[in-house]
């Protein structure tokens, strides 16, 4: 989803994915939770906050509701909706920087970087899970920041997780959210 109505060039494109939109056999495939990879662009031709909000941030519940829209009619499984109270806070993960940043609360405000002029920003944001299971934030092996992933499962103490990008990877790093050691 784009801002397409708010401005001549959309500054904000938001999409939603799911371990459903990955390539390949569906049934070898575990659910490694929905996301959302935003791209928050600043189209002046001098240095600006990305996304086109101001030094304010942007209100991840605006952010994300545009998504709802493009999600409708997808094959697969949808990204879970918002429900607020359910949500203690998100992973945040710059996926040009590989920077990870933990936002608390249900809605809380995004706060992009000031980028140069005619660049952007994307950032891959997925809910806290609240249970104790690790959990996938990123990896600098795939832009979608986890389409790459063809298995994560945790039993028993026991985490697998198998990456496929299509082609070798010299040195892949993946960012992993442990439970507990935060």
């Amino acid at each position: 989803a784009a801002d397409l109505l708010r401005r001549e060039i959309p500054a904000q494109i938001v999409v939603p994915l799911c371990a459903a939109d990955r390539e390949g056999d569906p049934t070898e495939r575990t659910s490694a939770d929905a996301w959302w990879l935003a791209a928050l662009f600043n189209w002046s031709s001098a240095p600006a906050t990305a996304g086109g909000d101001g030094p304010a941030g942007v209100q991840l519940r605006t952010l994300l509701a545009a998504s709802e829209a493009a999600a409708s009619g997808r094959s697969g499984k949808p990204p879970p909706r918002l429900v607020e109270q359910s949500i203690e806070g998100w992973h945040a993960f710059d996926v040009w920087t590989g920077t990870y940043e933990r936002l608390t609360g249900a809605s809380p405000v995004l706060m992009p970087p000031e980028v140069p002029p005619r660049c952007g920003w994307v950032v891959a944001l997925r809910p806290v899970r609240s249970n104790s299971a690790p959990q996938f934030v990123g990896s600098d092996v795939h832009l979608s920041c986890g389409l790459e992933v063809s298995r994560l499962a945790y039993d028993g103490g026991v985490l697998e997780l198998r990456l496929n990008a299509g082609r070798a990877v010299e040195a892949p790093r993946v960012w992993l959210y442990l439970p507990g050691t935060v």
